[in-house]
């Protein structure tokens, strides 16, 4: 017996009967890969509700807020329009020394107090509008990128179908027969066994399991090659998923900016609503508004007529934006807790996303790899097969 031949014959077929092994460990990973891929996937579409309806309240509170600063900044505008007409009225009081110094004094001082309240407020307001209309559009984008991500995850759910039937199939055909571990040592020393004790039945048996093991790789080999191009699909469009959630993510981070800077800006803004105006003494408080009409002449009288109704409408503007103030804090409030969860979520969006790309990327390679192991494992066992005969013969 050619002492080469069967050398060559014991290394292949341990190495043939150990790579059998190792692509059914291959096939048992993909059958993991899968499964995590559809856990990532049901996960995602689980986080695509959640963000969607947390948008949703989110853009529904930012249009309340939007209306509510619209409310406070036309308040605002009447009460700036009310202290120039006082400051006029009060210099035209002055101009016919109807009141002394130190009222005029008091008087134009509170007035200016609220003047430069209102304009400081104003500027707060009309910053948070314009960050409002900012946030507005980024709610109505995720809106959207979240539907393109829906739909985009229906095609890529039905080439994950696609593939798990493969695979359940391969495992089928190929994994649940495949050798067992250590079965490639085990007939690697058969083979000395059988040359030693020349048993043909035995090389007959051993042509037999190899003649089989190469009908179930060129056919696991047939199945493997055709799927690659639908494992290049699904690795490319996990990736396009994960830009997708990226985009979503930073325009959350975003849109959480704004909300912050708006939140600091609220927190100015709620100090001059709600301490700085109601400092805003009204006339009664100088003088007796009565009396005094009763001892002046009647164009005195009408100025001061004017005034007061001025002061009672600043005054009820005043209480008009404090309540305002009460009501866009605490919306402000339970936005600012919703703004902080959404990001949680898009960081669990994005997360996932990534799980997908990187479990679609495994499972492309690993296919590839199969495919190029069961194709090698094929040669090895055709050239084992032609050892096999040589030495039988």
């Amino acid at each position: 017996m050619d002492q080469k031949i069967l050398t060559a014959l014991i290394a292949d077929t341990k190495r043939f009967f150990g790579f059998s092994q190792e692509l059914k460990s291959a096939l048992s990973r993909r059958i993991n890969q899968s499964g995590k891929l559809k856990e990532f996937i049901d996960l995602s579409l689980q986080l695509c509700d959640k963000i969607m309806q947390k948008n949703d309240l989110a853009l529904e509170a930012t249009n309340t807020l939007r209306d509510q600063f619209n409310t406070i900044s036309h308040v605002c505008s009447l009460l700036n329009i009310n202290i120039n007409k006082q400051k006029e009225l009060i210099g035209s009081l002055s101009a016919l020394d109807a009141i002394d110094q130190k009222l005029e004094k008091r008087l134009m001082y509170k007035v200016l107090m609220l003047s430069e309240s209102i304009q400081k407020g104003l500027s707060f307001v009309q910053s948070i509008i314009e960050r409002n209309n900012e946030i507005i559009l980024l709610d109505y984008r995720i809106g959207r990128h979240i539907t393109m991500v829906t739909d985009q995850m229906k095609r890529f759910i039905d080439m994950g179908n696609r593939l798990q039937k493969s695979i359940a199939v391969d495992w089928k055909n190929y994994g649940a027969r495949a050798v067992k571990t250590g079965a490639a040592d085990d007939l690697a020393d058969r083979v000395a066994s059988f040359a030693e004790s020349e048993n043909a039945t035995g090389f007959r048996k051993l042509a037999a399991q190899i003649n089989e093991e190469l009908g179930a790789e060129e056919a696991l080999s047939g199945s493997i090659v055709p799927q690659l191009p639908l494992m290049d699909e699904i690795s490319r469009a996990a990736i396009n998923l994960y830009y997708d959630a990226n985009a979503v993510r930073n325009q959350i981070d975003t849109k959480n900016a704004y909300n912050r800077e708006s939140l600091e800006d609220m927190a100015q803004l709620s100090v001059i609503l709600s301490l700085e105006i109601g400092d805003y003494v009204r006339v009664n408080d100088f003088m007796d508004p009565v009396k005094f009409m009763e001892s002046s002449p009647n164009e005195i009288s009408l100025i001061f007529k004017e005034l007061i109704v001025l002061f009672d409408i600043a005054g009820n503007s005043i209480d008009n934006l404090i309540e305002l103030n009460q009501y866009t804090v605490e919306i402000f409030d339970n936005n600012a807790k919703r703004e902080d969860q959404a990001v949680e979520l898009s960081n669990m969006f994005l997360r996932c996303y990534d799980n997908i790309r990187r479990e679609a990327e495994d499972a492309a390679q690993s296919a590839s790899l199969i495919s190029e192991g069961a194709q090698k494992n094929i040669i090895i066992g055709q050239v084992l097969e032609k050892n096999l005969k040589k030495l039988m013969d």
